[in-house]
Order: structure tokens, then sequence, then C-alpha cells
């Protein structure tokens, strides 16, 4: 946060680089600031931070990081990403809303005010040989600098509303599965999804321990889709509170499990989600 390209850990005794990992692995599930930053601590005793680094091409095996941005510009983008955060909260919540309603407001705000990224139709793969300009600096972008420009990729928006639960203190976990996504009659939702064989969405978890699906990909592609013909169309959050059996209408579930659990000994469930919001 202070954007300084050391750390120093002289007042930590004997840390070592497997405690350090878990550290920053534990950081970056918190912020996603800190997936912003490339740190080097091979060395403990010299650990340097790159803010924002980028890769020397897309083309070799061998791309190396190289330096980001010059700390102004870094200072400027994180000051943007916080005031975006802290204005959504302020503005859209009170102190007498229920953690449920919270989570409903900031997805409704979420799909109505950003802006989803929507790769060039030829595109198959970020993986394919030559890649594009603008291709190659999508894939390294950060969720920092998409919230900046307004411009947000899928995954992303699944990230961004954790790190909201997160700062609102309701509970929530990101949820990987296999399955099979089941037409939605709407058109730009079901020419996506046509092929996909795997999805994921946000799970929280409430004061009175009930848990409920959120899929804000879903939610966001489908009023993009209506807003083709009503430019000013509202959010219906189909697709917020839902139960597991709601999500299988939707998507119908093989297999799903919690993702990015850092303790591999301890197994997280995936929370039973029971009845619908609005049931």
């Amino acid at each position: 946060y202070d954007v300084e390209d050391t750390v120093d850990l002289s007042s930590v005794a004997d840390p070592t680089s497997a405690e350090f990992k878990i550290a920053l692995d534990l950081a970056e599930f918190s912020s996603p600031i800190v997936s912003t930053v490339y740190i080097e601590y091979s060395d403990m005793e010299d650990i340097k931070i790159i803010y924002f680094p980028k890769e020397s091409d897309g083309e070799s095996e061998d791309s190396t990081l190289v330096d980001g941005y010059e700390r102004k510009d870094v200072i400027e983008i994180y000051d943007n990403f916080r005031i975006y955060i802290t204005d959504t909260i302020n503005n859209n919540l009170t102190d007498e809303n229920t953690d449920l309603e919270r989570a409903e407001i900031i997805m409704r705000e979420m799909v109505d005010k950003l802006t989803l990224y929507y790769p060039p139709e030829d595109e198959d793969s970020l993986e394919e040989e030559e890649m594009s300009a603008e291709e190659w600096e999508m894939y390294q972008i950060t969720l920092v600098e998409s919230v900046s420009e307004g411009n947000i990729s899928d995954w992303a928006l699944i990230e961004l509303y954790q790190f909201f639960m997160t700062q609102l203190n309701i509970k929530s976990l990101i949820v990987g599965c296999q399955g099979s996504y089941q037409p939605q009659g709407c058109e730009t939702l079901d020419d996506i999804m046509k092929m996909q064989g795997g999805w994921a969405w946000n799970v929280v978890t409430v004061e009175d321990d009930k848990s409920y699906i959120c899929d804000l990909i879903f939610e966001k592609i489908y009023l993009d889709d209506q807003r083709k013909t009503v430019e000013d169309y509202e959010p219906e959050l189909k697709y917020f509170g839902m139960s597991d059996k709601k999500r299988d209408e939707s998507f119908q579930v093989y297999y799903k499990r919690v993702m990015f659990a850092i303790t591999p000994t301890k197994t997280i469930q995936v929370p039973v989600c029971e009845k619908n919001y609005n049931d």
C-alpha cells in the first residue's frame, strides 16, 4: 500500500521463504492489490517488489518479468481502486441492511455499472501461438487496473465480488464445478456457454448460516443482452440468492469444489444452499 520497493523483515526472527509464501498467499486471498505485485524472496535478506510487472513478450517460453509502472502511477491506480470500493459501499449501503441485502445491493451495483470485457468473436483461446497486441494486454491486466479502467473480465467480476464481501465481513467462497449448461433463452448467454463444461460462482453465507449462490457473470451477460433492445434495462438479479436446485436449472452441476483453499490438509466443503432467497 505504501508502494515501497523492498520488504524489511529484520524484526522477524529467522523468517523462511516457506513462511513468507504462506503469508503472501493469504494476503493475495485478502486483497487483489497484493496480486498486482511480483515479490522476489529467494533471498530472505533482500526481498524486492515489482509493481504491475509485465512479461517482456508473449512469444517465448523464456519471457522474463520487467519493471512495471512508476511509483506515482501505481499510487494513482491504487487510489482509484480504493475510491471505487469505498464509494460503492458508502453510497449504496446503510447500517440497517442485513448481510444478504448488502450482498444483493453490491451485486446489483456491479452488474449495473461495470463494463464486461467480451473477447473478439474470432478469438479461440489465449493459448494460441499468435496473440494480438490487444489480447496480450488484456491477458496481463490485473483486476485493480481493470476496475480503474471500467472494463472488467468475467473472472475478475467474481474476484471483485469476493473482495467486496471480505470488506463487509460477509462469509463468501468461490466455487468451481464441472457440469452442463442449461439454455436460458438469452441469445448472448446461450452462445457463450454452449461449449462450457466448467463454471465458477460465489457462495455467500449470512448471519443465520444460510448459504446462497450468486452468479455475477450470468447476471451481467443477461443484462447486457437485455440492454441491446432497452438501453436502461434494470438488473433482474435472476442469478442472485440461488439454491443448489435452482443452480441446476441454469448450470447442472456434476462435481464442485471450493477454489483457492490455502491449507492442503484441510478440506473446505462447499456449503449446501437449501433455499432460494425469494422463497
